[in-house]
């Protein structure tokens, strides 16, 4: 079992002329995925990349919050999660029902921003709804607020001190910026997900 992400950039006639938003993907990118080989950007504004699926939903939201922090850019992603029959030299040659459903689903996505796909519908029925009330405060971040949020779940700071003393700015204005972007519930949501993914989807 795997995790696909698939992605598109929610994009304007603005980022047209300055796509600042494709180094801070690339940079992360490598990073996030199974290998080094595991993802791709196409088409210009679409990415791809495998994950460990019980990382997926993380891993969504730094790739969110990262771009919205320093590109100022909302982005789509769909989470498919199943098998791989295929490994090819590239992820654009690798294919199984994860690629699928990841492709689908990012096809069928109009108001979200965010889903998940297994195959499993009790799994993805609740994560889904979750993920859908979630997204009425993650879509409407501020720049400072996914800067904070990103620093948190790349464990890149284990404090609000510390985060404090990165970005030079007081410890009540960090504290404020993640009670605006709903930060404690964004943990609590990957807390269920993660726990709801053993109990339903591993093996």
């Amino acid at each position: 079992m795997t995790g696909i992400i698939t992605g598109d950039i929610i994009r304007s006639e603005r980022d047209l002329s300055n796509p600042k938003w494709l180094d801070v993907l690339k940079s992360q990118l490598s990073n996030l995925s199974i290998s080094k080989n595991s993802w791709d950007i196409y088409s210009g504004d679409s990415f791809q990349l495998e994950v460990d699926p019980e990382e997926g939903l993380s891993t969504m939201l730094i790739l969110k919050s990262l771009l919205i922090f320093k590109a100022d850019i909302n982005v789509r992603m769909a989470l498919g999660i199943g098998e791989k029959e295929y490994s090819g030299e590239s992820i654009s040659e690798s294919n199984g029902e994860a690629f699928v459903y990841s492709g689908r689903l990012l096809d069928e996505l109009k108001n979200e921003t965010l889903a998940i796909r297994s195959g499993n519908k009790e799994f993805d029925d609740t994560i889904n709804l979750m993920i859908e009330l979630g997204l009425l405060t993650i879509d409407r971040w501020s720049q400072n607020s996914a800067e904070a949020v990103y620093y948190f779940l790349s464990n890149q700071v284990e404090t609000q001190k510390q985060l404090a003393e990165k970005l030079q700015i007081s410890q009540g204005r960090i504290s404020e910026r993640l009670t605006r972007a709903g930060y404690d519930q964004i943990i609590k949501l990957d807390q269920y997900y993660r726990k709801y993914f053993n109990q339903k989807l591993k093996n």
